[in-house]
């Protein structure tokens, strides 16, 4: 059904990402999924994984790229508190403008 292929980055359109947090620890792993709204369709464009890193590195990464972010869409495990430091992950985010 040709529903998959390889669809172009559009400047002129912001760019959402998707993200499943990892724990930080082991196999478990952070993914980013970076799309684009055009028309109807959904463009996935880009994909981040790391293990490892933490939220503020992850965020970091991100921001080096050059899109103009749009939403980004988190689960709920984004309210738990990062490290030692007792913050929690969206409040970091915050913290360093993404969410």
């Amino acid at each position: 059904e040709k529903r998959m292929g390889k669809v172009p980055y559009d400047k002129n359109a912001l760019v959402h990402t998707a993200w499943d947090l990892g724990a930080g620890g082991g196999g478990d792993y952070t993914a980013i999924i970076f799309f684009q709204m055009c028309g109807q369709e959904i463009h996935i464009i880009d994909f981040h994984q790391a293990n490892m890193l933490s939220l503020a590195e992850t965020i970091h990464i991100l921001k080096k790229k050059a899109y103009t972010y749009g939403d980004h869409l988190a689960p709920f495990d984004i309210g738990t508190t990062e490290g030692s430091y007792g913050y929690s992950r969206l409040e970091v985010a915050r913290k360093l403008g993404i969410m």
